[in-house]
């Protein structure tokens, strides 16, 4: 009887070291997974700062029209939100990406007015805006 004891605690205690084992290994390779979104999401930063700042140097030179310069922007708001890591700070974001959205819908609309944009162009915009505004909304009632 307690050699069946000793193997069923023997067992019991093998199990255990098996599940420690395993959770600590799966707990560090979450850290490096989330390590490396963490770099890849700062790399992308910084791709999107840079596409933003090619895109005012062609606008510039005349070579892009202002709706790319602020897609580009909207691009980098929302990269910078990615990793914001306070509220405060994704409110703040939330509120430029808004602004900048309502300058492509107010383009966008003149465009149509004059002529030369599509309607596609001005409802895409509007949609963008209404999202961005949904987006703060949440933000602002999301607890901390």
């Amino acid at each position: 009887m307690s050699r069946r004891i000793c193997m069923f605690l023997l067992a019991s205690l093998c199990i255990a070291w098996s599940v420690t084992t395993y959770s600590g290994a799966a707990q560090t390779e979450d850290a490096n997974v989330g390590n490396k979104i963490s770099e890849l999401k700062k790399e992308r930063l910084d791709v999107f700062r840079q596409l933003l700042a090619a895109a005012k140097s062609s606008y510039e030179h005349g070579e892009k029209p202002i709706e790319q310069v602020i897609s580009a922007q909207d691009d980098l708001f929302k990269a910078e939100l990615e990793l914001a890591s306070t509220k405060s700070e994704r409110i703040e974001l939330c509120k430029k990406r808004l602004d900048n959205l309502r300058k492509l819908e107010s383009v966008t609309a003149q465009r149509f007015s004059s002529g030369t944009g599509k309607i596609q162009a001005k409802l895409s915009a509007k949609a963008a805006r209404l999202q961005a505004e949904i987006d703060c909304l949440r933000e602002q009632s999301a607890p901390e």
